[in-house]
C-alpha cells in the first residue's frame, strides 16, 4: 500500500508542475510515457496484493478446525465442592482366563445389629475354592481403617473351602454404619465385595 501512495504522489506532483507551466521543458509524450510506466507498476503492484490475499485466504483454509476438549473416562467436570467417590477402591485388574478361579460364599453381607459404641465385633466370611484352579487372594481392603480383614496368603486348591475374618472398631463410628471389604482374587472380576453393617450407640 505504501508503494501505491508513493506512485500517486508521484503522479499528482507531475500533475502540479504541468499546472503551474513548470513542465515546458517536459514533451507531452515523456509525459504519457511516465504516466503509462506509473499505470503499469500500479497494476502489477495490485496483482501483487491480489496474489498475496489468495494466499493467505488458502492459508486459512489449511489450518485444522477448533475442536472441543474430550472428557477423558473418570474425568468429572468442575460442580461446586463435589467430590469424587470410590477414591478408595483398588483398580480392577485383568486375569488370565486359562489360570482364573472362583469362589462362592456362604453369604455377602452381615449386620451386627446394634452394638455400643467403642465395641470391637468381628464376623468371619466362609468360602469355597468352586473351580479346577488354585484360588490366590491377593489383597482385601476394607473401605475405612475401622474394618480390617484377615486371610489366608496361601493358594487354596480346588474344592477346599478357606475364610476371611472381619474386624469392626465403633470406637467415634456412633450411628447407621456400613462398610466394604473389597478382595482381589485371580477370579474374573477380579474384584469381590464384602458389606458389613452396624448400628452404634453411645455407650
Amino acid at each position: 500500500m505504501k508503494k501505491v501512495q508513493n506512485l500517486t504522489l508521484i503522479a499528482f506532483v507531475l500533475l502540479l508542475m504541468s499546472s503551474c507551466g513548470s513542465t515546458k521543458k517536459i514533451t507531452s509524450s515523456q509525459l504519457e510515457e511516465r504516466i503509462f510506466s506509473l499505470e503499469t507498476n500500479n497494476t502489477a503492484l495490485q496483482t501483487e496484493i491480489a496474489t498475496l490475499k489468495e494466499e493467505v485466504k488458502n492459508l486459512k483454509k489449511a489450518l485444522p478446525s477448533p475442536v472441543e476438549k474430550v472428557i477423558d473416562v473418570g474425568e468429572v467436570p468442575h460442580q461446586g465442592s463435589i467430590s469424587p467417590t470410590n477414591t478408595n477402591q483398588p483398580e480392577e485388574q485383568v486375569v488370565d482366563a486359562a489360570t482364573a478361579a472362583s469362589f462362592q460364599f456362604e453369604e455377602l453381607e452381615y449386620d451386627f445389629g446394634t452394638i455400643k459404641e467403642g465395641d470391637k465385633v468381628e464376623h468371619i466370611f466362609k468360602f469355597k475354592n468352586n473351580s479346577s484352579n488354585p484360588l490366590i487372594i491377593e489383597n482385601a481392603r476394607g473401605s475405612c481403617g475401622c474394618t480390617v480383614p484377615e486371610w489366608s496368603r496361601s493358594p487354596i486348591a480346588p474344592g477346599e473351602t478357606s475364610e476371611i475374618k472381619v474386624v469392626f472398631n465403633s470406637k467415634g463410628k456412633k450411628g447407621a454404619n456400613t462398610k466394604t471389604i473389597t478382595i482381589t482374587a485371580n477370579t474374573i472380576p477380579a474384584n469381590t465385595v464384602l458389606r458389613i453393617m452396624a448400628n452404634v450407640e453411645k455407650n
